[in-house]
């Protein structure tokens, strides 16, 4: 860090004035070694990181922030939103306990220290970021410590502190566990978090972008879906370690993770599996994680086989996810239940659609090539406006029936409209149409339905998958043979 080291620094900064700040603040002022860039070493209980005097007499020069579990220093200037680090670290630490499985009295043991770098070459000649590192663009993690580089918003550093010291304490209770894709995935859920009024919630899904500067998993998912780059639930899981460097890779490997931790139906078998994972065998651990580290690209992730026969459905379930993907996903609204059908009765049948669930099994089976008519009424609550300035007038409700309310589309069709989908129980054969779910027929108040394939009849009452909790109400729906 040529600034610390500048021949204009007063003497006097050279003297540690307390144990906060130490080095030259008229040269942290001034430096002009170009983007700024922040390098964290964390280590934890047990590891005297200064006991080495290079070490020492290095950090004598660096700003210093400490909380219950982490040490930082700092060539940065003293902010508000450095300070607070080791707070934040210290709230993280009991989430991360709880979602590991360890006790509490353990978890307070853990200890870390960082350092938090702007002048990456200097910190390489006094050798506090070792030289036998790969390259790495943001962060790296490795035994006790932790790097990862300045970000151009508070959040994304916070962010990377979070994913790179959460690597730190999953190592601390079980080294290495976990495949690739699940524990990058764990680290990026956990790190995606809500930091206000000093208050931090971890695995947060972002309800707007202004809430995650910089962060732009969501984006990346949508940029590389639109470039033909869609990824399926397997093929993320058996991301080979090597990919990673690419932040894409990260985002798919957030997104299924916070889809599978959010899941009413795929979330307890993951729980399951972490919690045998981080458990006290060690050989039990170790057969259910080894995975697709030996890079094997046919080789099935330890996790897959937790949902068996679900598996096709989860799949489903993921493309819908991502292709419609947007903050404020509720995912939990949009969990399918998948039905067993019976064919529709000669004399027709009804159906109940929830303006406030994703897309729904009618229960019945209809065949291809077979005309099917449908019709439907009912008035639902599908968004409401928001409250005029003065506080005089509060949200209204914006009423709709199943043909929709043109003030608004989603998807290129109305708000409110009523949508079919077919989905065939039976596994595809190879070369098979998608599910028509993704490209929906609108029914509106009546449609004529012909399947092309046989299957179950679903529907959706047309909607934005990150505000349809506010929506009250139900449609009926009668299906006919014509």
């Amino acid at each position: 860090m040529h600034a610390i080291q500048n021949q204009h620094c007063d003497p006097a900064c050279n003297r540690l004035e307390d144990r906060e700040l130490v080095g030259c603040p008229r040269a942290f002022a001034k430096t002009s070694c170009g983007r700024a860039m922040i390098v964290l070493a964390l280590a934890w209980g047990g590891h005297d990181a200064l006991a080495d005097p290079s070490r020492e007499a290095a950090e004598s020069q660096l700003r210093r922030f400490a909380g219950q579990h982490i040490v930082l220093f700092t060539d940065l200037p003293a902010t508000a939103s450095l300070e607070e680090l080791p707070r934040v670290v210290d709230q993280a630490v009991p989430q991360w306990a709880a979602y590991f499985g360890v006790p509490p009295a353990k978890a307070a043991k853990w200890r870390l220290t960082g350092y938090i770098m702007r002048d990456r070459a200097w910190f390489s000649q006094v050798g506090l970021l070792p030289a036998d590192l790969p390259p790495f663009p943001e962060g790296y993690q490795r035994d006790d410590r932790f790097w990862l580089v300045e970000q151009p918003s508070e959040y994304y550093r916070r962010h990377l502190l979070l994913h790179e010291a959460t690597h730190g304490f999953a190592d601390w209770v079980r080294l290495g566990v976990g495949s690739p894709w699940f524990r990058e995935g764990t680290a990026e859920f956990l790190a995606t978090h809500r930091w206000h009024q000093q208050r931090l919630t971890l695995g947060f899904f972002p309800r707007q972008r202004e809430e995650v500067p910089e962060w732009g998993r969501i984006k990346l998912i949508r940029d590389a879906i639109a470039a033909g780059r869609r990824r399926g639930a397997r093929e993320v899981m058996l991301t080979d370690l090597k990919a990673y460097p690419s932040t894409e890779v990260y985002a798919w490997s957030w997104g299924l993770s916070m889809f599978l931790e959010r899941h009413p139906r795929y979330r307890e078998p993951l729980r399951q599996w972490r919690s045998e994972a981080f458990s006290d065998s060690t050989s039990k651990s170790h057969a259910l994680i080894k995975g697709n580290l030996k890079g094997d690209s046919h080789a099935m992730d330890p996790l897959e086989t937790r949902y068996d026969g679900a598996f096709r459905e989860l799949e489903e379930e993921w493309r819908l996810f991502v292709d419609d993907l947007e903050y404020g996903y509720e995912i939990e609204n949009h969990a399918i239940e998948f039905v067993a059908s019976r064919p529709l009765p000669a004399g027709g049948a009804e159906a109940v659609v929830q303006a406030n669930r994703g897309w729904q099994s009618t229960g019945y089976r209809l065949a291809a090539g077979e005309r099917y008519r449908l019709t439907a009424k009912g008035r639902f609550q599908i968004a409401q406006s928001a409250a005029d300035d003065s506080g005089s007038t509060g949200p209204t409700p914006w009423w709709s029936e199943p043909q929709g309310v043109t003030i608004r589309y989603h998807r290129g069709q109305p708000l409110g409209m009523l949508l079919a989908a077919m989905w065939d129980e039976k596994p595809q054969a190879e070369g098979a149409d998608e599910p028509a779910w993704h490209a929906p027929q609108p029914i509106g108040a009546g449609a004529l339905l012909v399947p092309t394939r046989s299957g179950s009849l679903y529907l959706l009452l047309n909607d934005s998958p990150a505000e349809r909790s506010a929506n009250r109400g139900e449609v009926q729906v009668r299906i006919e043979p014509d």
